[in-house]
Parts: C-alpha cells; sequence; structure tokens
C-alpha cells in the first residue's frame, strides 16, 4: 500500500508540475499576445492617421491640377485671341501696302 501511495504522490506531483509548467507558457503567450495586439493597434491608428494624411494631400493635387488645367485653358484662349489679332493686323498691313501701289 505504501508503494502504491508513493507512486501516486510521484504521478500528481508530475502533473502538477507539467500542470505549472503548462500555466507558465500559457501565460508568457498571453503576454506575448496582448503586446502583439497593443502594436497592432498602435500600427492601425498610425495607418489611420497616413491614411487621412494623404487623403488630404490627394485632394490638394486634385485641386491644384483643376486649377492648372483653367490656367491652361485660359493661357490658350489667349494666345488665340493674340494670333488672330495679329492675322488682322497682318492683313491690314497686307491691303494698305496694296492700297498704297
Amino acid at each position: 500500500m505504501a508503494f502504491f501511495k508513493h507512486d501516486f504522490e510521484m504521478i500528481v506531483r508530475s502533473e502538477n508540475r507539467e500542470a505549472k509548467e503548462k500555466l507558465t507558457v500559457t501565460r508568457a503567450q498571453l503576454v506575448e499576445v496582448k503586446s502583439e495586439l497593443e502594436v497592432k493597434s498602435e500600427l492601425e491608428v498610425v495607418l489611420i492617421a497616413t491614411k487621412e494624411k494623404y487623403m488630404k494631400m490627394l485632394d490638394e493635387a486634385k485641386t491644384e491640377i483643376e486649377h492648372l488645367k483653367k490656367e491652361v485653358e485660359t493661357a490658350n484662349q489667349e494666345a488665340e485671341k493674340v494670333r488672330s489679332d495679329h492675322e488682322v493686323e497682318t492683313a491690314n498691313q497686307e491691303a494698305e501696302k496694296d492700297q498704297s501701289r
């Protein structure tokens, strides 16, 4: 009977040791997972802020593009008017030369 009790105590101690080891490992894993979650949360905050920053930059770029397109259109219209005025002036000068001959 003493032999059986001794074996039983050894088995219980062994199982107790294994349970403590598993608990230690599980606690370490829990700490690691919590740390990873904190890092993930921080990264999500940074990602959101970065996305907002780049969306603002994109909106500003689109506005600038529209402004530049309007400037180009205005410059082209002015150039066409100057070209047209020059052609009219040249034609008038040619007509005056022809009349004076």
